[in-house]
């Protein structure tokens, strides 16, 4: 009798189903201890501006964690915006006093009074939006009285300003766009000197002393006490 040879046996598949099912065995950040990027892209966004005619002067920033330099923002915002910064520091220390220039944050160039940022400016294409301390040095929701008579002149010579009162936690509410030819006119240049010297010790507000400027409107309203009827 002869015995039939058994069929060979087969392996298992290379890649059984279960193990085709089976979860890649990647970090987790979560239990880890923090993510490492050993296996993720990293996608770095950079502004593309096709229309020419917007308002912003060049890319949006550096390498996220890197600090600017004045190379840095001179490289990467138009030749008007560059001009612009360096006329407002110029006239700033001709006719105000020291500032100190922040070139570090990575969306404006900081002007300091002190170590009080005094006016972020944000770059546009041919100037920036500047952001100031109320004249009056008012924090709050509604406009002081001397940003009502400064926002008539300022409207005069085509300017406008803003009431933005969560700016700087409320520091620098006011928000006006500004070109360089705009630093030659006299309505800006009060501005800029009511809301520097507003930062200096003991400074009176600005409604106080020039309070013959005031028209009623920009008067505070101050509410009527009732009458007192003798008993």
């Amino acid at each position: 009798m002869h015995a039939h040879p058994s069929p060979p046996r087969r392996g298992p598949p290379a890649h059984s189903d279960r193990q085709a099912n089976a979860p890649l065995n990647r970090p987790s950040a979560l239990n880890s201890g923090g993510w490492r990027g050993e296996t993720e892209v990293i996608l770095v966004p950079e502004t593309v501006v096709i229309n020419e005619n917007l308002d912003v002067a060049g890319p949006a920033g550096t390498v996220a964690g890197a600090e600017r330099s004045a190379a840095d923002w001179q490289a990467t915002i138009s030749g008007e915006a560059w001009a612009f910064c360096n006329a407002f520091v110029a006239w700033t220390e001709a006719s105000l006093g020291e500032v100190r220039v922040d070139y570090s944050p990575k969306s404006y160039i900081g002007i300091r009074r002190g170590r009080r940022v005094w006016a972020p400016l944000w770059p546009r294409k041919d100037g920036a939006f500047v952001y100031l301390p109320d004249p009056d040095g008012l924090h709050g929701e509604q406009q002081s009285p001397a940003m009502d008579a400064f926002q008539e002149r300022l409207r005069e010579d085509g300017l406008e300003t803003n009431w933005q009162p969560t700016y700087n936690a409320g520091a620098n509410p006011v928000s006006i766009r500004l070109r360089q030819t705009d630093l030659d006119k006299p309505s800006v240049q009060d501005l800029l000197r009511a809301t520097f010297e507003i930062l200096g010790p003991g400074a009176t507000p600005w409604s106080e002393l020039h309070a013959d400027l005031l028209t009623d409107k920009d008067l505070p309203v101050v509410a009527a006490s009732p009458a007192h009827e003798p008993g």
